[in-house]
């Protein structure tokens, strides 16, 4: 029973999320007001190729974590501990988000 309970936190605990259903981090846009536009829009395309750049490592990290757990729970139990080696960039992708929207928050008051 034990044993169950432990396998069953590591393969939820270990689970990264897909990226498209990370929600963003609430980030203030007050500092990007003082930007101007062309440094704002600079400032999101970079976001925009971090953020593609670890979606697609997240995305790749969740499809393991799934074919993982399935491995897990009809073949063999040792797969879940395959969970606790995937990355997970949740913290950063939310980060960036919201980044992104204080960004576009920023440009839309200064910019148009």
């Amino acid at each position: 029973m034990r044993f169950t309970v432990l396998l069953l936190a590591v393969a939820v605990s270990g689970c990264a999320t897909a990226p498209h259903r990370i929600q963003p981090q609430f980030v203030s846009d007050g500092p990007y007001r003082q930007m101007d536009c062309e440094t704002i829009k600079r400032e999101i395309a970079q976001r925009d190729a971090r953020l593609v750049e670890l979606s697609n490592k997240q995305q790749t990290a969740a499809t393991v974590d799934t074919l993982l757990v399935t491995a897990g729970t009809l073949f063999i139990w040792p797969a879940y501990f395959g969970l606790i080696a995937t990355p997970n960039h949740k913290d950063e992708i939310a980060r960036l988000k919201g980044e992104n929207i204080a960004l576009v928050n920023a440009d839309g008051a200064n910019c148009y």
